[in-house]
């Protein structure tokens, strides 16, 4: 892969991952302010999912560890590639797990949640394009 597209690809990664920390942080914000109630961005079962045994990891709402994790995740894009690589790749697994909840489990998607797990898996797609070994 060229260096340009390289380079295109590292600003794309990076925006995403820029955006992931923006979503995080106002569904979090949303949260406090609305506790309970509604804080979808579009949709209206968020607080339906959100809400749920599925919503929170270690006393901690998901929100809250999502903004956590992709400041780390940004902080791994900037520190080592291969730190990087396998910070997105436990990303991609945690995105596909909530994605699995959301659809099998609750039957209910909440329209943040499936954003920022979709945004999840194109950050690592994007890194294993930009690692790829073809030059």
């Amino acid at each position: 892969m060229k260096q340009k597209s390289k380079k295109i690809l590292s600003w794309i990664i990076i925006l995403l991952i820029l955006i992931e920390i923006a979503v995080c942080g106002l569904v979090y914000y949303e949260g406090l302010q609305n506790a309970g109630q509604d804080s979808c961005i579009v949709g209206n079962s968020c607080s339906a999912v959100q809400n749920t045994i599925y919503g929170e990891m270690f006393g901690i709402k998901l929100s809250l560890f999502g903004l956590g994790a992709f400041i780390i995740l940004l902080a791994g894009f900037f520190i080592n590639k291969k730190l990087f690589f396998w910070l997105s790749l436990i990303g991609a697994c945690f995105a596909i797990y909530l994605l699995s909840v959301q659809i099998f489990v609750l039957k209910q998607i909440c329209s943040n949640c499936f954003f920022i797990d979709i945004c999840m898996l194109f950050i690592f797609a994007l890194t294993v394009i930009k690692n790829s070994r073809k030059k």
